[in-house]
């Protein structure tokens, strides 16, 4: 099925400049509904893809709960700067400077990861379903507060804190049905 292309405008017609740009048609409607919990081949191989480029000391972190929270808390650090510095002093002050130092050693071995944020959550879930509600409480308050460290919550991080608590607080908290929004996210980090 070839896809059909259409000249369709960008920005710049915006600033008066004429300019196009050449896209495949979106996908038919039934199509999509019924490609919905397929797995093929595609998904295979690009799930297989991501696996391998996750660097071994982020997969041997996944599989201890500690090592597991420092992944959760590697995905929420900003880069490098005056934010970073905040964000690790919110770390020291829910975990030992040990628990700093892994983290941090984290971040240098593995200076980008935005794209691996997602897969690295979905992985940690099944540990992280194994600490105690104290651990996880420190955990979600802190998630919270390293996300609005900056004075903002990208959607990035609104996002993967939602998926985050969402799965979390049913098996930690007995919460089946929550409702986040960026405010809710707000008022937990400065509860």
């Amino acid at each position: 099925n070839k896809a059909q292309l259409e000249e369709q405008p960008n920005m710049a017609n915006f600033a008066g400049v004429r300019s196009t740009r050449t896209t495949a048609s979106a996908m038919p409607v039934a199509a999509i509904v019924a490609s919905v919990g397929q797995i093929g081949a595609e998904n295979i191989q690009s799930a297989s893809q991501i696996m391998q480029s996750i660097p071994a000391s982020l997969s041997t972190s996944l599989r201890s709960p500690d090592g597991a929270q420092a992944v959760i808390l590697l995905c929420f650090l900003d880069g490098a700067g005056g934010v970073r510095k905040k964000q690790l002093d919110l770390i020291q002050e829910a975990f030992s400077a040990e628990f700093v130092a892994r983290v941090t050693a984290l971040a240098e071995d593995v200076p980008e990861i935005s794209h691996l944020r997602l897969p690295l959550i979905e992985l940690a879930m099944p540990t992280l379903r194994g600490i105690s509600q104290p651990q996880y409480q420190t955990l979600r308050d802190l998630v919270s507060r390293l996300a609005i460290a900056d004075g903002s919550v990208t959607i990035s991080e609104f996002v993967l804190s939602v998926l985050l608590f969402q799965t979390l607080d049913r098996i930690h908290l007995n919460v089946s049905d929550r409702r986040w929004t960026t405010k809710r996210i707000y008022e937990l980090a400065n509860a």
